[in-house]
């Protein structure tokens, strides 16, 4: 509906603070999506092992929604659900 009315997907950037948003707007086409790696622990941030530069990442290569590589999320889920 959106780009019905003239607007490029490039210009939404979903606010999620974590991969699973991230992924969503790769998904979806859009241009970005906003992570913060201070708020929404466990879940917030990227990947344990993201690289930024000029403010970018890539997402990571893995199976899933990229939850998978953030190791104190899946030592939480461990405890509680292991």
């Amino acid at each position: 509906m959106l780009e019905a009315e003239g607007w490029p997907r490039s210009a939404f950037w979903p606010h999620g603070g974590h991969l699973f948003s991230a992924q969503v707007a790769a998904a979806l086409g859009l241009g970005g999506s906003e992570v913060n790696p201070f708020v929404f622990q466990p879940f917030g941030g990227l990947a344990d092992d993201a690289r930024i530069a000029g403010g970018r990442t890539g997402l990571p290569d893995v199976a899933g929604i990229g939850l998978e590589t953030r190791a104190a999320l899946i030592d939480l889920l461990a405890r509680h659900f292991g």
